[in-house]
């Protein structure tokens, strides 16, 4: 009986030692990111400014805001997405400047693209700029990684309450293989002027949402492992050498850089230290394109990757 239990832990840690890093936790990936991804917004936006009767400002906007990843672009050091975003809002409001004043009442539909930067080190920082109505993470956020060990959510905050009648507060929640789902911001400011700015966006509905392996190949992670490969760039081979503190099983799997894995290169016994072979993308039959890859070791429950490029 003691036996069989032992062989179940041994094949048990076998299936989950790629998820183990020196005793850390999986990785989330807590912005699946994935050209086809289509995110639909509840969206709501109020602001009101009352400057001691000498103006009076009302402003309302909400409808359903829709973002679809439409392409990517790859360099040496991150991708870049393109996102297109169909805003679909009912705007009214009023305005009373001294005598004069206004009235509006209107539903209008507008698109436009805008781009988010993923860093390919870490944990894949995320960039994204100030066009979107739901996917601007600059007022909140002063570091937003895609990978995560927090769990399934994760919520950023900060506030800000003084005694002058300032409060602020500010929350972003993001939920695992959905990305950014909720976003709650209200200010306000007292005494002598009235001025209070309210929004809130929610994930109501999302489609096609695909997400890379959670345990991403491109984390940086601390190990006793090294992995090289020469020539890098290269055309049709390379030699690639890593070493291993202990005896034992070596796994060196092919990535592509959205995550998808395309072979496995090595996989056997080898003794502590050094260790080479040719990677020849002709006698292995496996066909590239070029661009950049990467290559995964993981042995004794330790990971490490490196990006190769690949010129055809």
């Amino acid at each position: 009986m003691i036996t069989n239990y032992s062989k179940f832990f041994a094949f048990f840690f076998l299936l989950v030692s790629p998820l183990l890093v020196l005793g850390q936790s999986p990785v989330y990936d807590m912005m699946p990111l994935h050209v086809g991804n289509t995110y639909t917004y509840q969206y709501y936006y109020s602001y009101t400014d009352n400057d001691m009767g000498y103006m009076l400002e009302s402003d309302l906007d909400s409808g359903v805001v829709t973002l679809q990843i439409i392409s990517n672009a790859i360099n040496d050091s991150s991708i870049i997405w393109q996102v297109l975003e169909i805003d679909s809002l009912h705007s009214k409001g009023f305005s009373i400047f001294k005598n004069a004043g206004g009235y509006y009442d209107t539903f209008k539909v507008s698109q436009y693209t805008f781009d988010i930067s993923e860093a390919l080190t870490d944990s894949h920082k995320i960039g994204v700029n100030n066009n979107s109505l739901v996917w601007d993470f600059s007022a909140g956020l002063s570091s937003l990684f895609r990978y995560t060990q927090s769990g399934s959510r994760v919520c950023y905050s900060t506030k800000d309450d003084t005694t002058n009648g300032i409060g602020m507060s500010d929350s972003s929640i993001f939920a695992q293989d959905t990305g950014f789902c909720k976003r709650q911001y209200r200010f306000r400011r007292g005494l002598m002027e009235l001025f209070i700015y309210r929004i809130s966006i929610t994930l109501s509905r999302f489609n096609n949402i695909t997400a890379i392996e959670k345990q991403s190949p491109f984390l940086a992670r601390e190990s006793n492992l090294t992995l090289k490969n020469f020539p890098n760039p290269f055309n049709s081979s390379t030699i690639i050498s890593y070493s291993i503190p202990t005896a034992g099983n070596v796994k060196i799997d092919l990535y592509d850089i959205m995550g998808s894995k395309i072979a496995t290169l090595e996989n056997r016994w080898c003794d502590a230290g050094n260790n080479t072979f040719r990677f020849d993308t002709g006698k292995q039959a496996i066909n590239l394109a070029t661009g950049i890859y990467i290559i995964c070791l993981k042995a004794g429950g330790q990971m490490i990757s490196k990006k190769i490029n690949y010129l055809k």
